[in-house]
Order: C-alpha cells, then structure tokens, then sequence
C-alpha cells in the first residue's frame, strides 16, 4: 500500500467522522428531542410510603369536615399480611392484605 492510498483512506475515516458529528449538531438543533412518559415518571421521585400514609390520614381525618359536594376519593388504607399498612389508591382490593378500609363508601 503507498503512502497516498493510506493518507486517502484516513482522510475519508476523518471527513465520515465529521459529517456524523456535523449531521448530529444539525438534527439536534432542528428537532428538539421528544420526553417520553416512561422517563418522565422515571425522573419524578415517588412519594414515600409515610407521606402517603400522611396524606390518607388527613383525608380520613377531613373527611367528616368536607362538603357533601366534595368528589370522593378512592383512597384506602391497607394492612398487609405482615401487620404494616400501606395506601392503595385503585378500585381493587389488593391480594393478601388483612383488612382495606374503603374511604369513598362511607
């Protein structure tokens, strides 16, 4: 191989290189990039479980003292199998649990 063959052939791996960077900076500032829900929920930190607990407990506490017109919530709380309570905030009664006092009944 001479040495011009060898200089072509990395003068064509370095102008490959920049166009792909080149094209990359282009596309990046004419379509901004999309946010997708599952990384948006993966950035939001949930809420810890005694926050919840918290929350529910005013709700139970408040509830006597809303209005009638006020939309009911299906806020539960759960005690698990082992003694602890938890919040179930869905329409199902969660599997193994002792007891699930439903709020939006009463």
């Amino acid at each position: 191989m001479s040495h011009t063959k060898l200089a072509l052939g990395c003068l064509t791996f370095f102008l490959a290189t920049a166009g792909l960077v080149t094209s990359f900076q282009a596309v990046n500032e004419t379509i901004p990039p999309k946010i997708s829900r599952a990384e948006t929920a993966a950035t939001q930190l949930p809420a810890r479980k005694e926050d919840r607990l918290q929350r529910i407990a005013t709700k139970v506490e408040n509830s006597h003292e809303a209005a009638p017109e006020a939309e009911p919530h299906l806020s539960r709380l759960c005690v698990s199998l082992e003694g602890r309570p938890f919040a179930w905030d869905w329409p199902n009664v969660p599997f193994a649990t002792l007891t699930c006092n439903n709020q939006s009944r009463k």
